[in-house]
């Protein structure tokens, strides 16, 4: 069964910030952000934990562009989900 990525982040999102809804645009950080910076800690360990659990292998999804203030990956959901999806494929 494939790993459902966009699933996994969506959820961690939700769990991290307590909401019931996100979606691609959903705000993670910045000015009207879900959360705060030590929930992006925490959203980032969970990520990086349960695709670990899903693909029976170690997942790093963490780098530089993941914290550019310009060009954050973490402003929205969706653009989170690519961030993690181009990591896990080796993008």
């Amino acid at each position: 069964m494939p790993v459902d990525i966009k699933e996994i982040v969506f959820g961690c999102i939700r769990e991290a910030a307590n909401l019931d809804l996100v979606a691609e645009d959903t705000v993670i950080v910045g000015d009207k952000g879900a959360l705060d910076s030590m929930s992006v800690v925490t959203l980032i360990v969970d990520v990086e934990q349960k695709l670990t659990d899903a693909l029976g292998k170690k997942v790093s999804i963490t780098d530089d562009s993941l914290f550019n203030a310009g060009a954050s990956p973490l402003k929205s959901a969706g653009s989170f989900v690519q961030y993690v999806t181009d990591r896990v494929s080796g993008k």
